[in-house]
């Protein structure tokens, strides 16, 4: 029990006019929890003949969760803080450090993760823009169990020390959702394996404002604000699929650092065999913890004006090559590839040649994450005997769209001469086609 609820406990007995000191010594039980405590007292009140009231419970309630989520606040910031000053002394070091090992820390982090380096570098940028009372950098990564998921994030969450990284687990009701966010408004909260939240419209409902940096509402069967609180923290949720309609879903395309990876067997079998050769390099991952430590202390790197016009030209460069049907362009498409690059030169200190290659190889499917050649061509060169129709429902089932949408991109993928098509049921590669990277 924490000596705030064992305060809001109190306030419940004396407004019921009993003896507060009593309940104290003699009912409230520091083994359970405030509500388990709660309902003891209800009862301990009804054989003292008198009764809880209503309206002080449910203030000092209210009360309890404002000071609660005040004092957890308090306590991050802190820890943060002691963070911060214990590294910042060494900030030219670590910097130097950063300068020598860049290519081997490019290593490090793809081999941390194999072909789910998206994912690991989109969590190291959610904390790399966490700072305490800012709005943050929110990830969603989709994809089906066991290709990596919860090790780029959950597990790199823990690795790295994040001070107000909140993990949970298993299934959560709409107000579970409400209640956790309202108790962790500035926290890192990842979501792993969030299927039924993303299934269910409440829960998206809750989601939506949180992750726009908005204010979010619980809200009665008459669509009245019954209780309200500003998130301003980070969300990362991992999930298989998306239960709602693409129309429930597609604001938080746009919204998000947005990842949809599906492992071919090939790549599955490479994934595990590199858990017998792999060992994490502990010297390379302190430099990265630390150099997270003081971005998250200072801020992230602004661009120049020349590395913002680089930026503007891979994202039209990217979109005129992009596939008739494409949920990620949008005018916040150059906002979240900024972020990519302000990100990486954070961390890197730069945004030189290997840097942009990096930062193209990252910031593409920010910008245009249903391009069909991409995925046309690595099926067909995997699998060359596939008919058009059996093309049409692998994309389909990959990208979680319709097959009359998947052919849609096989078209547009056959017009820009990516595909040639040899009859209307079969498609190959085209061999002099180039493939936007």
């Amino acid at each position: 029990m924490h000596p705030l609820e064992i305060e809001a406990l109190r306030e419940i007995v004396s407004s019921a006019g009993a003896d507060p000191k009593k309940a104290e010594t003699s009912v409230i039980d520091l083994r359970l929890t405030y509500g388990e405590n709660k309902r003891i007292i209800k009862d301990w009140l009804k054989a003292e003949g008198k009764s809880m009231d209503l309206r002080t419970e449910i203030v000092a309630g209210k009360e309890l969760e404002t000071k609660m989520s005040a004092e957890l606040q308090a306590a991050i910031e802190e820890k943060e803080k002691e963070k911060y000053k214990a590294v910042s002394g060494k900030k030219k070091e670590i910097d130097s450090k950063v300068e020598a090992m860049g290519p081997e820390i490019i290593k490090e982090i793809s081999a941390y993760n194999p072909y789910m380096e998206n994912v690991t570098y989109a969590t190291l940028f959610a904390c790399m823009n966490g700072r305490i009372g800012k709005q943050k950098t929110n990830v969603i990564n989709m994809g089906k169990h066991g290709i990596g998921k919860s090790r780029g994030t959950s597990d790199l969450l823990t690795k790295l020390e994040i001070a107000d990284a909140v993990i949970i687990r298993g299934f959560m009701t709409p107000r579970k959702v409400y209640d956790t966010l309202k108790a962790n408004p500035s926290s890192i909260l990842c979501f792993d394996e969030a299927e039924n939240i993303m299934n269910d419209e409440m829960c998206m409902f809750i989601l939506r404002p949180a992750m726009f940096g908005g204010e979010v509402s619980w809200l009665s069967s008459k669509g009245d604000a019954l209780d309200t609180f500003n998130f301003t923290g980070t969300i990362i949720a991992n999930m298989n699929h998306f239960g709602v309609t693409e129309a429930a879903a597609a604001p938080l395309f746009d919204r998000t650092l947005f990842h949809q990876t599906n492992l071919d067997n090939v790549q599955l079998v490479e994934k595990m065999q590199t858990k017998k050769t792999y060992h994490m390099n502990e010297d390379i991952w302190q430099v990265i913890k630390d150099k997270i430590t003081l971005i998250r202390g200072e801020g992230l790197s602004e661009l120049t004006e020349a590395e913002e016009d680089y930026v503007m030209a891979y994202i039209v460069k990217v979109a005129s090559s992009a596939s008739v049907f494409n949920k990620s362009l949008s005018v916040r498409a150059h906002g979240r590839a900024t972020l990519v690059a302000r990100c990486l030169k954070s961390l890197f200190l730069r945004l030189d040649a290997p840097i942009k290659e990096l930062f193209e190889q990252l910031s593409k499917t920010y910008i245009s994450n249903d391009d069909a050649d991409d995925i046309c061509v690595k099926i067909l060169r995997q699998s060359p005997n596939v008919t058009r129709r059996e093309l049409a429902e692998i994309i389909s089932e990959n990208r979680q769209i319709s097959e009359r949408q998947a052919s849609r991109q096989i078209k547009a993928a056959i017009e820009r001469g990516v595909l040639t098509a040899v009859n209307r049921t079969k498609v190959v590669v085209t061999p002099t086609a180039k493939v936007v990277k």
